[in-house]
């Protein structure tokens, strides 16, 4: 007897239930996604969504920073008087605009409020010095950017360090850097001289009037090579030698500080009483002094 082969079962041709819901559901969602945008009443003109760029909420600037800034970049990024909420990509508009400025380090978020406001958290860039060339004074930051000098007076000149000895001039646009590295060093001189916060400010209390690059011209490609001085207003020269954070050849910051303090304290002053002088504090071991030249 022949064994006759079992028939093959056919394949199932339907879908299981579930199978056939999240097909519904898919097709629902998608008809929905295409259908609904289209039909939904456009709301970006509302006025309830609208907020003038002149009343958003920016993080406080430095003293320094002009009043207007906020009209300025609103001007210079041809943005309108007002937004929607509603706009695609606003605050990434925003931010760009904010971060074109030079007064602007960083713009770490902006932000649409739940009570339909804007909130934008900014660094802002402070000035710690002028830099005296030929062609007048320029303000800078720490970092050796160049702020926009028109945005300062006369007598703002007059409140922060005067750099003095360097031959080049800016090799670029306000909120991009100097391009020496002169000018950074005496840049990160003035900063720790004058700190923004004001908790301590040397460059008064010693009553500095500059910082002078006496570097040469040879040396200028090498940094290692930088020295600072500092001025007073009597004509004393204090040589405080490589700019912060140079390296372990010298003392550090805090520790010369603290011996022009100590000085201060035992002499009462860094001007000589027959005259200007020379004060180094570079070395490890103490103080060198010696008298100037009167014309020093």
């Amino acid at each position: 007897m022949v064994d006759t082969p079992a028939p093959v079962p056919r394949r199932r041709l339907w879908l299981s239930p579930a199978l056939w819901l999240g097909t519904i559901v898919l097709t629902v969602l998608l008809i929905g996604a295409y259908w609904v945008p289209r039909h939904l009443p456009d709301l970006t003109d509302a006025p309830e969504y609208q907020v003038r760029l002149n009343e958003i909420l920016v993080s406080p600037p430095p003293a320094w920073v002009p009043a207007a800034l906020p009209t300025q970049i609103r001007e210079n990024a041809d943005l309108p008087e007002s937004v929607s909420l509603l706009q695609p990509q606003l605050c990434r508009t925003l931010a760009l605009a904010w971060e074109e400025s030079p007064w602007v380090q960083q713009v770490r978020s902006v932000q649409i409020t739940r009570d339909r406001k804007i909130q934008i958290d900014v660094v802002y860039r402070v000035p710690v010095a002028f830099v005296q060339v030929p062609g007048g004074l320029y303000p800078v930051d720490e970092s050796g950017i160049l702020l926009p000098p028109s945005d300062f007076t006369s007598a703002d000149t007059t409140r922060l360090p005067l750099v003095r000895g360097i031959q080049t001039v800016p090799q670029g646009a306000a909120g991009e850097l100097w391009g020496d590295p002169q000018v950074i060093a005496a840049a990160s001189l003035a900063a720790v001289l004058m700190p923004e916060q004001n908790l301590e400010t040397y460059w008064h209390h010693y009553q500095f009037v500059a910082i002078h690059v006496v570097t040469t011209p040879a040396e200028a490609d090498h940094p290692e090579l930088l020295q600072l001085e500092l001025e007073t207003a009597r004509g004393s020269r204090v040589v405080w030698g490589q700019p912060p954070g140079s390296g372990p050849l010298e003392p550090s910051p805090a520790v010369k500080l603290a011996r022009l303090q100590d000085y201060v304290n035992r002499f009462g002053g860094l001007d000589g009483p027959l005259g200007p002088q020379r004060i180094d504090i570079r070395l490890f071991d103490g103080i060198s002094l010696r008298p100037l030249p009167a014309r020093y």
